[in-house]
């Protein structure tokens, strides 16, 4: 059927929504810092958040980030599976209208950097070289946070803004 792939899409979407506007929100979280009264210095937020699920959760994110599309073989997550987004912050060259962009993420799937493997992220890459390796990039979170925030309900049509609209897609 010529919808297999679209039901596929719309039902990972659903499915991940929720944890990956958990994930955002963290990182989001987790980048900015907060003044300590006590202490009167700068303190960072938390640095690790573990989550578990089973292979349709991790079925969901790659789907909904469109990584599996990319690759087939991952549609099916092998038993003990993992799915790790690392969060960084660019500390040099970084001019102070440009603080937003200091923010990076990498996707790691079973130990293997699939980050120019995400539809948002592809962009940032351009065309791979023969000294580059898929290991070597990262993902602006500013194009998480967009993509979560702003896009992710556009493959259900023009309508549709929110997750609750989502469901009642035909």
């Amino acid at each position: 059927s010529t919808l297999f792939p679209y039901t596929t899409l719309f039902r990972s979407l659903l499915s991940a929504y929720g944890l990956l506007k958990e994930i955002t929100n963290l990182a989001l979280k987790m980048s900015t810092t907060s003044a300590d009264v006590d202490n009167q210095r700068q303190q960072q937020q938390s640095r690790i958040a573990i989550f578990s699920g089973h292979d349709t959760t991790l079925q969901s994110i790659l789907g909904a980030l469109s990584i599996f599309s990319s690759h087939p073989d991952l549609r099916l997550p092998p038993y003990a599976s993992r799915f790790v987004f690392e969060f960084y912050t660019k500390t040099r060259n970084i001019s102070p209208e440009d603080s937003v962009r200091k923010y990076h993420f990498r996707a790691v799937y079973n130990g293997i950097s699939v980050t120019h493997l995400i539809s948002f992220c592809r962009p940032n890459f351009g065309r791979f070289d023969a000294h580059s390796s898929p290991h070597e990039f990262f993902c602006p979170l500013e194009n998480l946070v967009r993509f979560v925030h702003d896009q992710y309900f556009e493959s259900f049509g023009n309508t549709t803004t929110n997750f609750r609209d989502a469901c009642q897609y035909k």
